[in-house]
Formats: C-alpha cells, sequence, structure tokens
C-alpha cells in the first residue's frame, strides 16, 4: 500500500506594500542600487504625509478617482520640486514640464497650469520652506475609503 502523500502549502504571500512596491521600480531602473536606500530615518518625518498635507487644500478637486489624485500628486511634485530649486532654473522646469505634456498645446491652460503651481510654490515657501528633500518619485493606491501615497526623495 502506498503511503499517504501530504499536500505541503505555501504560507500566504504578504501583500506588498506602495513603497516596498516603489522600491523594488526603482531598482529595476537602477535609480536605487546597493543598500543606501533609507525609509523613514528616524526623526523625519515620513515625506508621504508632509506631502498630503501639503495638497489639502486642493484634495476637493481630486476625490472622486485615482487619475484625478495622481494629477493633483504630481503638479504638487513639480510644484514642490520647483520651490526648492532657484528662481532660474525653476523657470526651466516649468518650462520644460508644459513642453513635455502629452496634451495639445493650449494658451489658456499653459497660464492655468501655472497659476496653480505658482499657487502651490507660495505654500510650499510659506509653510514647509525647512523641508528641502527633493522628491524622486511616487506610488498612489486607493482602497475602498481612501488613497495611499508612497514617495522616494532625496535629502
Amino acid at each position: 500500500m502506498k503511503p499517504a502523500s501530504r499536500k505541503i502549502s505555501k504560507p500566504p504571500q504578504r501583500k506588498k506594500s506602495n513603497l516596498e512596491m516603489l522600491e523594488q521600480k526603482l531598482r529595476e531602473k537602477g535609480i536605487i542600487q546597493g543598500d543606501n536606500y533609507i525609509v523613514n530615518p528616524p526623526g523625519t518625518e515620513k515625506m508621504s504625509e508632509v506631502m498630503m498635507e501639503f495638497i489639502e487644500p486642493y484634495m476637493e478637486f481630486a476625490t472622486t478617482s485615482l487619475t484625478q489624485y495622481k494629477q493633483l500628486v504630481e503638479l504638487a511634485i513639480i510644484a514642490w520640486n520647483a520651490a526648492i530649486l532657484p528662481k532660474k532654473e525653476r523657470e526651466i522646469l516649468l518650462n520644460e514640464t508644459l513642453k513635455n505634456t502629452t496634451r495639445p498645446a493650449n494658451e489658456d491652460m499653459d497660464k492655468e497650469f501655472r497659476a496653480v503651481v505658482m499657487d502651490l510654490i507660495q505654500r510650499k515657501e510659506r509653510h514647509f520652506a525647512k523641508n528641502k528633500r527633493l522628491i524622486v518619485s511616487y506610488r498612489a493606491s486607493e482602497t475602498k475609503d481612501t488613497f495611499h501615497l508612497a514617495i522616494v526623495y532625496r535629502p
């Protein structure tokens, strides 16, 4: 008589967090290499929480879809990083961003884009001036009740 075989089941895999998925993506692209990657250094507030506070006054425009939320986050990241740059480099960044968008050129939309970005830059300078972290990448996701954000930055 043949002994009964036992089926060995694998333990359920833990779902990766947004930050882990973002790290994996950046490692695959070669942006992060080796062990020089630090997650939430002690005594430093989480950049995702800082960004949520930064965009909070604009959240009313991004409450219905993940796409809207991502657009708001991307706009906020452009403004955040631009605010860290000297004014001459800031202008170059904004011009390049406008030039590289995939939408058709439209003078009114360009003016609106600049107005919103300038408003965000002023918010960054007024309320987050001491935070000089440059945002490198982000990952946004959605659950039933809320959006989640993971951010990779350079000190």
